[in-house]
């Protein structure tokens, strides 16, 4: 769906996270980003923007967040986003992508 308005600023910080990816191969990808509170955190991907998929984050210390995506297939075009739950209030990173070497 077509992503609504921007909810209102939360006790946590901004409710855009970027996230990073910091190792892609061609059948993995990490996924890193950092959250202003202690949060846990997930990251949602598919080859479409339904991004339909997610593993969960190794919670780094508790505002580090890093997801590997495995499993993935080669020179492929995947969709991610991250997501966390910081004290019951959900943020959430922007569709971004990434091509599988």
């Amino acid at each position: 769906g077509i992503p609504g308005p921007p909810g209102p600023e939360g006790p946590v910080g901004t409710l855009d996270i970027t996230a990073t990816i910091t190792e892609l191969t061609s059948s993995a990808v990490t996924v890193t980003w950092v959250t202003k509170s202690e949060c846990s955190g997930r990251v949602y991907y598919g080859t479409t923007t339904a991004v339909p998929l997610y593993v969960t984050a190794n919670n780094l210390g508790t505002t580090d967040h890093l997801a590997r995506i495995s499993g993935l297939v080669a020179r492929t075009h995947y969709f991610y986003k991250a997501q966390s739950v910081c004290a019951g209030v959900t943020i959430e990173s922007g569709i971004r992508s990434f091509n599988t070497k």
